[in-house]
């Protein structure tokens, strides 16, 4: 599913998507939103939408993957960094 937004006139200034990343259920992303929009909370709303969309049909939780700037997403909706579990044996 994938979330627009437009200014004032009807120029694409941000979108949002889920489940669109290599068809794997409950990833968010991609997020974009044009340079001069990135503060009046665009990517808060859309990131919103998705989310609550994701709840609505049942997910009971969202995996961001890819995820930059970290700070924005642990901000607008709590999200937290899951540490990777691979690791490397180097000989």
């Amino acid at each position: 599913m994938k979330f627009n937004a437009y200014d004032d006139f009807d120029q694409l200034i941000g979108f949002a998507a889920y489940d669109v990343f290599e068809g794997k259920k409950g990833y968010i992303g991609p997020i974009g939103v044009t340079s001069s929009n990135r503060i009046g909370g665009v990517g808060y709303a859309l990131l919103h939408y998705c989310l609550r969309d994701m709840k609505k049909i049942g997910y009971a939780y969202a995996v961001i993957g890819g995820a930059g700037p970290i700070e924005f997403f642990e901000k607008a909706c709590g999200a937290v960094v899951i540490p990777s579990t691979y690791t490397t044996n180097e000989v």
